[in-house]
């Protein structure tokens, strides 16, 4: 058994080396967008394994774009105000690479998962951002091994309430996505100090659907989570050979679950009302709409 997983970790190792260097090589020399690089790459990578084997592939491939309403997510909690949020965005206009101002252009998760009845069933995340102002896709360092990303908010800097007078304990929020026991936590995190001063009035306007506390001491946060996708949300695309008749059960449960939490499907690439079947998530993408997100979810290997 050790043996066995000492070759499976090799080949994977094998592989991510060879999706960096070729990756590396398209991005720099061959005028291609990262995120299409980092794309096809690991497509033809999967394709090349694909065919030298007997037996099927046990990896699935996709895309998953979050586009965060980020000035509405702040002003919903009173960190900015829209006049206040006005001036930040005018900011985001200058031609700087990328800040975390650009959040509101979206970020996307490259995901690459193994079978978890044929494989290990872990994933791996890659995460690059887009700057519409300049056109160009930015790798973020936050490759990680499930569906979790954290960026501060460095345009906002707040003191901190038991000492107003000591600039080193200021802090930022930070715009959150975590993968928890309730789906995928979309929102923001902020310091728990602000937090005790303002648990009552969010309490009251009922805008959290989830909080959740990370205790570190002093730098205790708290993440608000303004919107959330239900659990297995992107199941049908980690695994994709379930039996039909479970497949469709787990669809209509996961359509339920989307509607229920305030989300409106669309299906990608159709400007009509189709039924959004099985069959259009896994060919063409879906696009899940609420208050506070635009998430876009393609396959890229079907």
């Amino acid at each position: 058994m050790k043996s066995r997983y000492l070759q499976s970790l090799s080949y994977i190792l094998s592989f991510v080396l060879k999706v960096v260097a070729a990756g590396a090589f398209l991005y720099f020399f061959g005028g291609i967008s990262l995120r299409a690089s980092v794309a096809i790459v690991i497509v033809l990578a999967l394709v090349g394994s694909w065919s030298s084997q007997k037996t099927s592939s046990n990896f699935t491939l996709y895309e998953v774009e979050i586009i965060p309403n980020i000035g509405l997510m702040l002003m919903m909690l009173g960190l900015v105000t829209e006049e206040e949020w006005k001036r930040l965005a005018e900011k985001r206009l200058a031609p700087t690479p990328w800040t975390s101002l650009h959040l509101q252009y979206g970020v996307t998760a490259i995901v690459l998962t193994t079978s978890s009845r044929e494989g290990s069933g872990k994933k791996l995340v890659h995460w690059t951002a887009h700057n519409s102002d300049t056109g160009r896709d930015f790798r973020l360092p936050h490759d990680t091994s499930s569906f979790e990303y954290s960026q501060t908010l460095e345009f906002l800097v707040f003191p901190d309430s038991r000492y107003p007078h000591h600039n080193s304990f200021d802090w930022s929020p930070s715009f959150v996505i975590r993968d928890g026991m309730n789906g995928c936590e979309i929102g923001i995190e902020v310091a728990n100090c602000w937090w005790s001063d303002n648990k009552e009035r969010l309490e009251q306007e009922g805008i959290a659907k989830i909080l959740r506390t990370h205790d570190a001491g002093p730098d205790t946060r708290t993440l608000i989570a303004l919107a959330v996708l239900p659990p297995y949300t992107f199941l049908l695309l980690d695994e994709r050979d379930w039996d039909k008749k479970f497949a469709e059960k787990l669809r209509t449960e996961i359509k339920d679950g989307l509607a229920l939490a305030g989300w409106h499907i669309e299906t990608i690439g159709f400007t009509e009302n189709i039924e959004h079947d099985l069959a259009s998530m896994r060919n063409f993408g879906e696009r899940y709409i609420c208050e506070y997100a635009d998430v876009r979810v393609r396959p890229l290997n079907r």
